[in-house]
């Protein structure tokens, strides 16, 4: 998978990364997903 982007309220991701900057940068897209759908992210 290269983008964290587009999946839905029952979906499950399981990702490894060796960069931290690109860790933050595709959780904050799958954060901001959520939080589109009404999903509650802590």
């Amino acid at each position: 998978m290269e983008d964290t982007t587009g999946y839905g309220l029952h979906d499950h991701l399981c990702v490894a990364y060796d960069d931290q900057v690109e860790f933050r940068a595709q959780a904050r897209r799958f954060f901001s997903d959520g939080l589109a759908l009404g999903q509650r992210v802590r």
